[in-house]
């Protein structure tokens, strides 16, 4: 299939060049200059820190390289735990988790259920699990 006649070559050698880059992580940080976006009227940081703060046991699905979970660092209690999917991330999540304590699981939301016990958290999935 020919690129559209209004992507030029350097625009298609630029995307290349930047999508050959190893991936870690969710960090979009390459993307700054290239995809633009309208904030919501909501900030989910302070909705996640609200949601775990005076909660016994967290956890966190498909939490990346857990970047975001590190931000809440100062709220999260000691049970906290994550599940990544994306056996590229799991490795980055655990070697960053790990200090802080939480452990990262492999599960792949596809693959069947998660490998804790029902209704085990205080704050995770839409309802307990």
């Amino acid at each position: 299939m020919a690129p559209s006649p209004d992507v030029s070559a350097a625009l298609l050698a630029e995307w290349s060049r930047r999508f050959a880059e190893p991936v870690t992580g969710w960090s979009f940080s390459g993307a700054v200059d290239v995809v633009t976006s309208s904030d919501p009227p909501w900030s989910y940081p302070t909705l996640a820190r609200e949601a775990v703060r005076g909660a016994r046991s967290v956890l966190d699905l498909g939490t990346g390289g857990g970047e975001f979970l590190l931000t809440l660092a100062d709220t999260l209690p000691a049970d906290t735990h994550a599940t990544e999917g994306w056996p590229t991330n799991l490795p980055v999540a655990q070697a960053a988790l790990a200090p802080l304590g939480v452990e990262v699981a492999a599960h792949d939301p596809a693959g069947g259920p998660l490998p804790f016990p029902d209704s085990r958290f205080d704050v995770g999935p839409a309802e307990p699990c």
